[in-house]
């Protein structure tokens, strides 16, 4: 149970640091983009197909897009990693399945569930919390990944959405507090204003020092984070577990006293 309260903040202050002291330069030296029409084009030569690069595409833009879809790859093992096990965890100590039949089942339901009602959480997770762009994104599911796979490994069962939606806070909030000190973010006494739009401020941008007031520009480019949203899911995670510990109490007070 520690590490559900323990998991949000180590995911927080990672994003924080990350966010704060990294995000800056990272942005004026990586380039995730896409241009104009398909990324490789299938022809034919002879009877053997042959793949090459689109007519718009570039060398950069197929290794960025290799490593998107590396992250992506890797941030759904980390989520197998942890939810399938919660899934079936109680069926196979239960006796009811053995460990591969259970991996399975869990597998296939949650597959179908992606496909099904999964695209209201994604909308959720991903347009209520932050603007965010995809290099951002793409932080976020490298420390949320690394964070569940890590735990996982020694078998800590943890939500991976958690640790995700706290390094998206701790991510923009870092990079919006830069003009600040950390001394004057911590007591409190800030007469810069901090930039709230700061992870969707134009890449191509100075990146000014800690401390050191930011250019108009890059303050109005979208919202740190939406207070409400954040509030929700918060309030979520601890009125979840309450209400399950709750009817599984009375479950077992119930049923042995009419059996």
């Amino acid at each position: 149970v520690s590490w559900w309260f323990v998991t949000p903040i180590i995911g927080f202050w990672i994003g924080g640091v990350i966010g704060r002291y990294f995000y800056p330069g990272l942005t004026a030296r990586i380039d995730v983009s896409t241009t104009p029409g398909p990324l490789v084009s299938v022809g034919r030569q002879g009877p053997r197909p042959t793949v090459s690069l689109g007519p718009n595409t570039t060398g950069r833009e197929l290794v960025s897009t290799l490593g998107v879809l590396a992250i992506g790859c890797y941030m759904s093992f980390s989520a197998g990693a942890s939810n399938v096990p919660n899934a079936v965890a109680p069926l196979v100590s239960s006796g009811a399945l053995d460990a591969n039949r259970a991996i399975l089942l869990a597998t296939v339901a949650i597959g179908v569930g992606g496909f099904t009602i999964a695209r209201r959480t994604m909308q959720s997770v991903g347009t209520e919390l932050s603007d965010i762009p995809l290099l951002a994104a793409l932080i976020v599911m490298l420390v949320a990944a690394t964070i569940t796979t890590f735990l996982s490994s020694i078998g800590l069962p943890i939500s991976l959405v958690m640790g995700m939606v706290m390094t998206i806070v701790g991510l923009g909030w870092g990079r919006a507090t830069r003009p600040i000190t950390v001394g004057e973010a911590i007591r409190g006494e800030v007469d810069t204003e901090i930039a709230t739009g700061a992870l969707t401020a134009d890449p191509d941008a100075p990146v000014p020092e800690i401390g050191q007031r930011e250019p108009r520009e890059t303050l109005d480019a979208g919202e740190l984070f939406r207070p409400r949203a954040i509030a929700k899911y918060l309030s979520m995670w601890i009125i979840g577990p309450t209400v399950a510990l709750g009817l599984s109490y009375g479950f077992f007070i119930i049923v042995p006293a009419v059996t």
